[in-house]
C-alpha cells in the first residue's frame, strides 16, 4: 500500500469514527455499477463526466440518428433522397467505427439490414447502376465487440 492509500484510509477512518459519513443519501445501499467494459478506454472518464453532468453519451445521439436515416430510408418515396439518406446512414457508421464505437453502428445494421436491404432491392437506380443493395449498405464489421 503506498503513502497516499494509507494516508487516504486513515483519513477515512478518522471520519467514520468522527460519525461524518453517517447518514449521508444512500446508506446501506449498494454502489451502481458502471459496465463502461465495452466503451475505449480513452474514453471511459469523457463519458463519466457527460453522465454526471446528466447528458447522454456521444453514441446514444450518434445511435438515435443512424435510427432516424434507416426510418428515412424505409420511407423516402424517391431514389435520389433514398441514396442521400444511405450515404449519411453508411459515413455515420464509418464515423463510428473509426471513433472506436463499431458496436453502436453494427447494432443499428443488424435490427434494419434486412429492412433495408429489401428497400434498397425495389430501388430502380441501384438496378441500373448495377449495384446490389448489399453493396449499397454498409458490412457490420466483424471484430466489433
Amino acid at each position: 500500500m503506498s503513502a497516499i492509500d494509507r494516508l487516504i484510509e486513515e483519513r477515512i477512518r478518522a471520519a467514520v469514527e468522527r460519525g461524518e459519513l453517517s447518514g449521508l443519501p444512500g446508506e446501506g445501499r449498494p454502489l451502481r455499477h458502471e459496465d463502461l467494459t465495452l466503451v475505449p478506454e480513452q474514453m471511459r472518464m469523457a463519458i463519466r463526466v457527460l453522465k454526471n453532468a446528466g447528458m447522454p453519451p456521444p453514441a446514444i445521439g450518434e445511435l438515435k440518428q443512424l435510427h432516424q436515416l434507416a426510418e428515412v430510408l424505409l420511407a423516402e418515396p424517391s431514389e435520389e433522397g433514398r441514396q442521400r439518406a444511405l450515404a449519411k446512414f453508411n459515413a455515420l457508421v464509418w464515423r463510428l467505427e473509426a471513433a472506436g464505437l463499431a458496436h453502436v453502428g453494427n447494432a443499428a445494421l443488424a435490427r434494419y439490414r434486412s429492412l433495408l436491404l429489401d428497400r434498397l432491392a425495389g430501388d430502380d437506380a441501384a438496378r441500373k447502376a448495377g449495384v446490389a443493395p448489399q453493396a449499397a449498405l454498409r458490412q457490420p464489421n466483424p471484430r466489433a465487440p
